[in-house]
């Protein structure tokens, strides 16, 4: 299903608070699309190229996602009162997930340009320099061997984040609800 499929569900649990949509809505932006780029990468070039080449372009399109989530996370006030000229003002109410979400979106690039950076340090050889040298970093190996795990949990501390800000924003709309009933809406 993937952060896409789950961000979705977001975007439904938090069907009354538009400035939450926003937030699973960035992720959806870039995500599906970034799934669907994926698959010409492993149909065309998993299949005709070498290791090298395949890890180049499944992280550089990883990194590309990742530098364009950290964009529409940042501008997502802008681009929101840009694309919603009725009632934004929602969109820009504080958000106390933002933070946070920018942040493991920042690991999340982090990771890619490590393994990205690995890859070119474990393939030096293919780069022109001498395969005597290049030898002593064939077993450089930590990201590579991790990478699914890092990304898994930071792709699921997103989707926690995401929840927790839409609970939280949902108690927020109900305590002032209630102050209003009550009368202490000052």
């Amino acid at each position: 299903m993937g952060l896409s499929g789950f961000a979705c569900s977001a975007i439904f649990f938090a069907r009354k608070d538009l400035n939450s949509q926003s937030l699973a809505l960035v992720y959806i932006a870039v995500m599906a699309p970034c799934y669907l780029l994926f698959i010409p990468v492993k149909e065309y070039v998993y299949p005709n190229y070498s290791g090298f080449v395949q890890n180049i372009a499944a992280f550089s399109l990883a990194i590309l996602s990742d530098l364009l989530l950290l964009y529409l996370l940042k501008n997502k006030m802008h681009l929101g009162v840009r694309l919603k000229k009725i009632n934004y003002s929602s969109i820009l109410e504080k958000n106390y997930i933002e933070g946070p979400l920018y942040g493991v979106t920042v690991g999340l690039l982090c990771v890619d340009l490590s393994a990205f950076i690995e890859n070119i340090i474990r393939h030096l050889d293919k780069l022109g320099i001498s395969k005597e040298f290049a030898k002593q970093f064939w077993n450089v190996r930590f990201i590579y061997d991790h990478f699914e795990y890092v990304k898994i949990f930071l792709m699921a501390l997103i989707l926690i984040l995401l929840f927790i800000g839409i609970r939280i924003r949902q108690r927020q709309l109900r305590l002032a609800l209630s102050e209003s009933r009550l009368g202490l809406d000052t």
